[in-house]
């Protein structure tokens, strides 16, 4: 992976945005009869999203008290936390069922749904990012206020050309997931 490449997956790994690593985590303690490795792949993807989870609320608590009670409200900080939790739970709940849970024969019907699925849950992100620099320009703008009409307008414009390329790319693109399909088999044959 490069370096930006990393940054992406490191940022949005507390944000729910990254894909979860239970699959590695469960065969790296196979490979080493770690203390994980008789632990079933749902205990450890449950304890993996409960710690990004945590990660997530740490992340806003903070903005919220850097920033400021008002400038976090203004900005709709608890909104963009709920669609980042309920993005971040579809794409989790995805993760389990369709690349964990999914039949042997069905693999690539499986990894090309979940792919669907993925893309779709990254799509309010850009939204979230649109919104905020629209309240920001907004707000240096003298708008106090910001109950701008404007706001679930830039938000939802954004997110739904993300998820109509999200959808593109799905038809689009043939190939598996990087990495998914090799950890996938490996963790199958462990």
């Amino acid at each position: 992976m490069s370096g930006f490449g990393k940054l992406l997956y490191y940022s949005g790994y507390p944000l729910l945005i990254s894909p979860s690593q239970a699959l590695d985590i469960k065969l790296a303690q196979v490979q080493t009869n770690g203390e994980l490795a008789r632990v079933p792949v749902y205990l450890i993807l449950a304890l993996e999203s409960s710690i990004r989870l945590s990660l997530l609320l740490i992340l806003a608590v903070t903005v919220d008290y850097l920033v400021g009670n008002l400038l976090y409200e203004m900005f709709r900080g608890d909104t963009a936390l709920l669609v980042l939790i309920v993005s971040g739970a579809v794409h989790i709940s995805a993760y389990y069922l369709l690349l964990v849970r999914c039949k042997r024969q069905h693999r690539t019907t499986c990894f090309r749904i979940y792919r669907l699925v993925r893309n779709l849950c990254y799509a309010p992100v850009p939204g979230i990012a649109a919104a905020g620099v629209y309240l920001m320009f907004e707000y240096l703008d003298g708008n106090q206020n910001l109950e701008d009409v404007y706001v679930l307008p830039v938000y939802l414009g954004v997110t739904v050309v993300m998820a109509i390329l999200g959808v593109l790319e799905f038809f689009i693109s043939k190939r598996l997931p990087v990495g998914l399909d090799t950890v996938i088999v490996e963790s199958e044959t462990a």
